[in-house]
């Protein structure tokens, strides 16, 4: 059971990832490449939710094929405005400074994931 909570909890990797995810969303780099993403997605027609400003859910009750032609278009948009890279990146270079700053605590963790892996193959294979 200590193998399966460990496995679900919040540690030190999610922290990291959660982290990095939030600065880059409130950097002014990661604000520029969500807006650029955004008005080519608004100039290619579609209607962004404002809370997240993703295709809005109106694409999913229209049925698959609008569901699917909005998806294609936020994914054209990733690319052709370069956000999906640049945001990628920028969360990267977080990651990295908070893997650097808190490496002690990574490596306890790293340890720790190594041994729950060891037990829970174990277990798969009734060891």
């Amino acid at each position: 059971m200590d193998q399966l909570l460990f496995a679900q909890a919040p540690n030190i990797d999610w922290r990291i990832r959660n982290e990095a995810q939030k600065l880059t969303a409130a950097s002014d780099q990661g604000k520029r490449a969500k807006a650029a993403w955004q008005d080519c997605m608004e100039g290619k027609g579609l209607v962004l939710d404002p809370d997240d400003g993703r295709p809005s859910a109106q694409y999913s009750a229209q049925g698959k094929e609008a569901e699917i032609t909005a998806a294609l278009t936020e994914a054209q948009c990733a690319v052709d405005t370069g956000a999906a890279q640049q945001l990628y990146d920028l969360q990267a270079q977080y990651e990295a400074a908070f893997i650097d700053a808190q490496s002690a605590q990574v490596q306890a963790f790293d340890a720790e994931r190594a041994d729950v892996e060891r037990d829970l193959d174990a277990a798969i294979a009734g060891t």
